[in-house]
């Protein structure tokens, strides 16, 4: 049985605290996300966004064809609605690892013994 040392407690708060941070966040940005665009100014701008780009892809001056968007929501409305739990994990996925790189090279950095001198 192991017990945790000093260090690894702290370490362990303060990824936890780092991972809560990050989902709170996240909860945040969806919760604005979702309040600014299911408004209905909001499905009007994105319908009339919708419309002048149908209009404007047989434009025969244009270099490139575009594709009007098929959505019938704005994009960053259904990925915060429908897509939240693997946006996520995706996060608090990459922050572990981001955060273990963090740990591995701060703890590298003090067990090192002092710097060797180069012989002559």
């Amino acid at each position: 049985m192991s017990v945790l040392t000093r260090n690894a407690a702290l370490w362990l708060v303060v990824y936890l605290a780092t991972m809560a941070a990050i989902a709170a966040g996240l909860f945040h940005v969806r919760q604005r996300t979702i309040a600014a665009l299911d408004a209905p100014a909001a499905r009007q701008a994105w319908e009339d966004f919708r419309l002048q780009e149908a209009a404007g892809r047989d434009d025969a001056g244009s270099p490139v064809q575009r594709r009007a968007p098929s959505s019938a929501e704005p994009p960053a409305l259904v990925l915060m609605r429908d897509a939240f739990p693997a946006i996520l994990v995706t996060a608090l996925t990459t922050g572990t690892f981001l955060f273990g790189f963090l740990v591995f090279v701060v703890r590298g950095m003090f067990r090192s013994g002092p710097p060797q001198t180069p012989l002559r």
